[in-house]
């Protein structure tokens, strides 16, 4: 899990979905991980946006 973690992160940060100082939220479903990133507004508020599906890894296409 820690390594699919890393590679998700990592995959991130090389897109420019996630740039440093972003907070990205973590969960999991039945599909596996989940990453959204945790927007913080001028005014104080938090929103989380979805980030769109990825490719699975091949580890992951091993496992199902």
């Amino acid at each position: 899990m820690q390594k699919e973690l890393d590679n998700r992160l990592s995959s991130m940060l090389l897109r420019g979905d996630v740039r440093g100082g972003d907070t990205v939220r973590v969960d999991v479903d039945d599909d596996g991980l989940v990453l959204s990133v945790v927007e913080k507004h001028a005014d104080g508020s938090v929103s989380e946006g979805s980030l769109p599906a990825e490719e699975k890894t091949d580890e992951e296409k091993e496992k199902a």
